[in-house]
């Protein structure tokens, strides 16, 4: 029944009012030395008994239904204490009158919609605490009996402002009950997951907040949607636009906007990204606990680490992503949005591999081999051509300017790579250069067992390792691996400390073992 769009009471609803109006209307007396005393009227009675507050006591009753234990009863019988906001009949009109479809509360029907209701108005109650309007004066978060905080502004006046950026104010402030304390507000507040008489699901809250239009984008072009809108419970882990941008900058030049991300590798790529921010359960900032977490990835976990006073999460490149925004509630779990795109193992060798040069092209992007590209290119000798073959498949262990400009410094009347001016002494370097690079790509797992390898040059070498790799060349003193592993895509590099010497040119220098 509807009464001009004002909500109205059904019939378990009037005998539960005649029923509370009849044990208020009682004198409900304690011992006291000072003879028998009444007991004041409790946060659901009030609620009954004020006009204002009419349409409150009508939705508080609507949302419990036929539940036991709803929030009309913790209200009225709970020890508390509660402080409750409580919305005027006249701001239930404007709160109806923004959801399509609602003209009355009698329109949250079914479980459902009983069970949003029952959210919108959890989000008016604080738990554990009768707080004041002098107690609300300074600004703050405060969590609500739903989950979500709510904001205390205290400029010009107490407000609330609620998780959609709308504030409510309290025009009467300091109603004291039996169970706790009722502010009467002039707006329902409404947590960040309704909208619109449903609460949405996580594809729902990503469309729906600005920040997050990269994200809603890679869900529809990986066909992830229908995954997000399932059951769950998930907790998602929702890069802003920003970090989307900054991933497409460590990807190159290649990669714009994700439209770029249009061969079925790409595509599968990018949604295996998505599924690495996915928990399959639902995880509240509160519930966070350092140590790994499961991702929808198959074996691919997240690392959760304490930071101050909150946590930072962990991607397979040892980064770490920022919380930016928490415990944001939807209909099948929550969402946190983050700084940063984490990365699980098959992206960071995918973003490696198509930003990957040539060995010469790598060893010359780096300050620390200056000496040795200089070197290849001064000798003419084709070890640059060599290095730059796509089609190769090579080792090469490259020292670096220190380990360089160590060589040099024992060679008899030489300073610089300058003084190699000869023909004789071009040949010289080249065979030094040479006796670096063998074939076929080896990386350092496969280098340990002392395997002798034949170089470019024509003497072999091998190298051995247990807690660290040595190279083991003609001369009396071994060179360490400082760096192993570096890709390239012709081969790999292994840094070294130490110019290498072959037999020929050790002779030479009287460094022969």
């Amino acid at each position: 029944m509807r009464n001009n769009g004002t909500p109205t009471l059904n019939y378990f609803s009037l005998v539960f009012l005649s029923f509370v109006l009849f044990l208020s209307s009682c004198s409900i007396e304690e011992d006291s030395p000072y003879g028998p005393k009444t007991l004041a009227p409790s946060i659901g009675e009030t609620t009954i008994a004020t006009e204002e507050l009419s349409n409150l006591a009508s939705a508080l009753i609507q949302a419990d239904g036929d539940t036991e234990d709803g929030l009309m009863k913790a209200l009225s019988n709970g020890k508390g204490p509660f402080t409750v906001f409580a919305p005027t009949n006249q701001a239930f009109q404007e709160f109806l009158a923004g959801f399509d479809g609602y003209n009355s509360l009698e329109d949250f029907d079914s479980v459902e919609k009983r069970a949003i209701l029952s959210e919108i108005l959890s989000y008016h109650i604080i738990n554990s605490v009768a707080a004041t309007s002098t107690d609300l004066g300074q600004e703050r978060e405060i969590a609500t009996r739903q989950g979500e905080t709510v904001t205390i502004n205290s400029t010009g006046g107490v407000s609330i402002q609620d998780k959609k950026g709308a504030s409510a104010n309290i025009i009467t402030a300091d109603i004291e009950t039996r169970n706790g304390i009722v502010h009467i507000i002039d707006r329902v507040l409404l947590p960040d997951g309704v909208a619109n008489g449903v609460r949405q699901d996580l594809v729902d809250l990503v469309n729906a907040t600005d920040a997050l239009s990269n994200l809603e984008a890679a869900v529809e072009k990986t066909d992830l949607a229908d995954t997000l809108k399932s059951s769950g419970p998930f907790t998602v882990l929702a890069p802003t636009d920003d970090a989307f941008i900054a991933l497409l900058n460590l990807m190159g030049d290649d990669y714009n906007s994700l439209e770029d991300f249009d061969t079925e590798l790409e595509i599968n790529l990018l949604r295996d990204i998505l599924l690495y921010h996915v928990i399959p359960a639902e995880v509240l900032s509160t519930s966070f606990a350092e140590g790994p977490i499961n991702t929808t990835l198959a074996e691919n976990d997240l690392g959760l680490i304490a930071s101050g006073n909150t946590f930072v999460v962990r991607d397979a490149t040892q980064a770490v992503a920022n919380i930016t925004s928490a415990d944001n509630l939807a209909l099948n779990g929550i969402a946190h949005t983050i700084n940063k795109v984490l990365l699980p193992q098959s992206a960071v060798d995918f973003i490696t591999s198509i930003n990957l040069k040539n060995i010469f092209n790598t060893l010359a992007s780096q300050n620390q081999y200056s000496l040795l590209t200089d070197a290849m290119i001064l000798v003419e000798d084709g070890i640059v051509e060599l290095l730059s073959d796509e089609n190769g498949s090579f080792t090469i262990f490259a020292p670096t300017n220190d380990a360089f400009r160590a060589f040099l410094a024992a060679i008899p009347d030489c300073g610089s790579l300058s003084d190699f001016d000869t023909p004789d002494e071009r040949k010289f370097l080249a065979s030094v250069l040479k006796y670096h690079v063998f074939e076929p790509k080896k990386v350092a797992a496969e280098l340990v067992d002392g395997t002798a390898y034949t170089t470019v040059q024509g003497e072999t070498l091998s190298a051995l390792g247990d807690d660290s790799i040595i190279i083991d060349d003609a001369t009396a003193l071994n060179a360490k691996v400082t760096q192993a592993n570096v890709d390239a895509t012709n081969g790999v590099i292994h840094r070294i400390d130490k110019v290498l010497q072959p037999a020929e040119i050790a002779s030479q220098l009287g460094t022969l073992e």
